[in-house]
C-alpha cells in the first residue's frame, strides 16, 4: 500500500490573487502575519447578583485599553465583547494569557477566546479589497450600444 502524503506536505504554500494577479505566495503563517489584522478577543463576563453586568464591562474595557492601547471595539452585546488588537511587538502572548487569567478571577471573566486571524479572514479581506478595486474600475458596468 503506498501511502501519499497530505497536500500540504507535498505543497505547504498558499497563493493569493486578486483580479488575476498573484500578490502572495507563503505558508498560511505568513501570509496572516503579513495581511492578517493582528488578533481578535472576544470575553463573557459572569452575570450575577455581587456586581452588575456593566461594571463588569466597564471593568474588562478598562483592562483591554491599558493592555492594548490601539484594541478596536467590535461588537459589545449583553454579556460579551470583542475586540481587534492590532499586531504588535507589545506583550508577549504568555504575559496576555497570565493578565487574561488574572482578569478572570478579579473582574469575573467567564470565558475569553484571544486568537490569530485566520486564514479564512484573510482571504475574505482580499475579496472585500477585489470588490472595492471592481467597484471604482472606470470600465466596470460599461455597456455595450449599438
Amino acid at each position: 500500500m503506498i501511502r501519499r502524503p497530505p497536500r500540504s506536505t507535498l505543497f505547504p504554500y498558499t497563493t493569493l490573487f486578486r483580479s488575476g494577479e498573484m500578490r502572495c505566495i507563503g505558508s498560511s503563517q505568513h501570509l496572516k502575519n503579513k495581511f492578517g489584522s493582528g488578533y481578535t478577543l472576544e470575553a463573557k463576563v459572569i452575570v450575577d447578583a455581587s456586581h452588575s453586568q456593566e461594571q463588569r464591562l466597564t471593568a474588562l474595557d478598562e483592562l483591554i485599553k491599558r493592555m492594548f492601547p490601539n484594541a478596536v471595539p467590535q461588537e459589545r452585546f449583553e454579556d460579551r465583547i470583542k475586540y481587534q488588537i492590532p499586531q504588535t511587538g507589545g506583550l508577549s502572548l504568555a504575559d496576555i494569557f497570565a493578565t487574561l487569567e488574572q482578569a478572570k478571577k478579579e473582574i469575573g471573566i467567564e470565558d475569553y477566546s484571544f486568537s490569530q486571524t485566520t486564514l479564512e479572514q484573510v482571504f475574505l479581506e482580499f475579496a472585500k479589497e477585489q470588490e472595492t478595486e471592481n467597484d471604482v474600475s472606470p470600465n466596470r458596468n460599461k455597456s455595450l450600444s449599438k
